[in-house]
């Protein structure tokens, strides 16, 4: 039986931190590829007991092509672009290609960090995404930081069980939460609900991607997600909690 209440930091202590440790996709249309590139680093911690606790390269799922020959290909083997993506894509590139270390935005510690800077959402997908085909830190090795995804897991729309069961077992996973609209760059802490009143949302921003880390109850029986946004100025740096359904 599943608890009322669960957060894959408290499970597994030695990964909070890098669970806890949102990225900022900047002006970029990224959220396919950085929730997704943090899911993986977050499973990868839990899975060597915290022995690999760092962020994957959501620069390379963004930008780059199949691995060949030591570098990457920089073609039109794209799965998306700052104009948005889809993250089974995303997944299935890392499945097919491995995916690489890769720091928040001024790191020069890991092979591909992310390459936009943190603005205030909503931002203008400004950026085009480029493939630096090898580590930017040349004291690091492509293949030392490349690791590989084994299988891949979809849940249904709205299949709570599915995605608390591989919450409980395996650490984070993504989501797609439909469409934003103006209330939801507003939400700062409490459980946010689509409002009813269609006029109260505001306009509409397109589809968003965010990385669950657990589930809650409030005390009137309202079941909620707890996510992370790759906006750091919302909700509580990127943590919130968003109601099921």
């Amino acid at each position: 039986t599943l608890p009322k209440d669960f957060d894959v930091r408290e499970k597994w202590p030695k990964c909070a931190a890098l669970v806890s440790e949102a990225l900022d996709q900047g002006e970029c249309g990224s959220c396919w590829a950085v929730a997704p590139a943090k899911v993986m680093a977050d499973r990868l911690c839990i899975a060597t007991n915290g022995a690999v606790a760092s962020h994957l390269s959501a620069m390379q799922l963004l930008s780059c092509g199949k691995l060949e020959n030591g570098t990457f290909d920089a073609g039109s083997t794209y799965s998306g672009s700052c104009d948005g993506g889809f993250p089974n894509e995303a997944y299935e590139k890392a499945r097919t290609s491995g995916i690489v270390s890769g720091g928040l935005f001024g790191d020069d510690k890991t092979c591909m960090p992310y390459a936009f800077a943190p603005c205030q959402h909503p931002c203008n997908p400004n950026h085009v995404a480029q493939c630096p085909t090898t580590c930017r830190n040349k004291n690091v090795n492509l293949s030392s930081q490349r690791y590989e995804v084994t299988s891949l897991v979809t849940c249904g729309t709205n299949d709570f069980n599915c995605m608390a069961l591989e919450l409980f077992y395996h650490g984070p996973v993504s989501s797609y939460v439909g469409d934003v609209f103006d209330e939801f760059y507003k939400y700062k802490s409490g459980v946010y609900s689509l409002s009813k009143d269609v006029a109260a949302r505001g306009e509409n921003h397109g589809g968003h991607v965010m990385e669950v880390i657990g589930w809650g109850t409030t005390e009137s029986g309202t079941r909620y997600w707890k996510v992370y946004n790759s906006w750091l100025n919302w909700g509580d740096q990127g943590y919130g909690k968003i109601a099921v359904g």
